[in-house]
C-alpha cells in the first residue's frame, strides 16, 4: 500500500536498466574520434569496474554490445530493402529524363528534386559534389560501393564518358529492379504465415485450454468430490 496522495514508485531492473545506460555510453564512444577511441573505451571500462563490480561490467558490456551490433545490422537491412524498393522508380525518372534529352547530370537533378528515398538522397549527394567542381564520373564513382546502385551507376558513368545510349540501359535496369523488388515482396509474404504462428498460438492456446479443458477438469473434480 501506498501513502495516500503519493505515486508508486517504479521499480527498474538494475541490468536492463544499466545495458541500456552503458548501450547509450557504448554508441557515444563509438562517435569519438577515433584517436581517443581506445582511450575513451579503457577509461569507461575501469569506472565500471570501479562502480558496479567486475562481473556486472562484463555482463552491461557484453549486452551493450550486442545491442549495437543488433541496431546497426536493423539499419543496415532497413535501408538496403527502401533502396530495392524505391530503385525502379528512380530508374523510371531517369529514363523519362533521358527521353527528355535531359543530360545525365540534368537527369540526375531531376531525381534528386523528385525522387525518395535514399538512392534520390545519394543523386543529391552527385548534384552536390559537381557543384563544387567535381567531375560527374568521378561523383558517381561512390555509388559502384553499393551492389544494388553498382549497375545503375555504371549506366550512368558509361553514358557520361563514351555518350552510350542510357535509355536502352535504363530500360533494361528497370526491368530487372522490378523483378527484384517483386521478389523480395513474395518472399516476404511467403514469410508471413511463419511469423503470424507464434503469435496465433500465444493468444490461441491459452484461450482453448480455458474454454475446452478447464471445464472437463473442474467437473472431474467435482466428481471426485462426490
Amino acid at each position: 500500500m501506498t501513502p495516500s496522495g503519493s505515486e508508486p514508485s517504479a521499480t527498474l531492473h538494475p541490468t536492463s536498466t544499466g545495458s541500456a545506460v552503458l548501450s547509450g555510453v557504448v554508441r557515444a564512444v563509438i562517435a569519438v574520434d577515433p584517436r581517443w577511441r581506445t582511450a575513451a573505451g579503457l577509461g569507461l571500462t575501469a569506472a565500471m569496474v570501479v562502480v558496479v563490480g567486475p562481473f556486472i561490467t562484463v555482463v552491461l558490456a557484453v549486452s551493450a554490445a550486442g545491442t549495437v551490433v543488433v541496431a546497426r545490422r536493423t539499419a543496415r537491412g532497413r535501408a538496403r530493402r527502401e533502396v530495392r524498393r524505391t530503385l525502379p522508380d528512380v530508374v523510371d525518372l531517369l529514363r523519362l529524363g533521358a527521353e527528355a534529352d535531359l543530360t545525365v547530370l540534368q537527369a540526375i537533378g531531376a531525381v534528386a528534386d523528385h525522387g525518395l528515398g535514399p538512392v534520390a538522397s545519394e543523386a543529391a549527394i552527385v548534384v552536390a559534389r559537381t557543384r563544387t567542381g567535381e567531375r560527374l564520373v568521378d561523383a558517381l564513382e561512390h555509388l559502384r560501393a553499393d551492389d544494388m546502385l553498382a549497375p545503375l551507376a555504371d549506366a550512368l558513368i558509361d553514358a557520361e564518358r563514351y555518350g552510350t545510349p542510357l535509355v536502352r540501359s535504363l530500360e533494361r535496369l528497370g526491368t530487372d529492379a522490378r523483378d527484384q523488388r517483386r521478389r523480395q515482396a513474395d518472399a516476404r509474404a511467403r514469410r508471413l504465415p511463419v511469423q503470424l504462428l507464434g503469435p496465433l498460438v500465444v493468444c490461441a492456446l491459452p484461450a482453448t485450454l480455458v474454454l475446452a479443458v478447464v471445464p472437463v477438469v473442474a467437473v472431474s473434480l467435482d466428481g471426485l468430490a462426490w
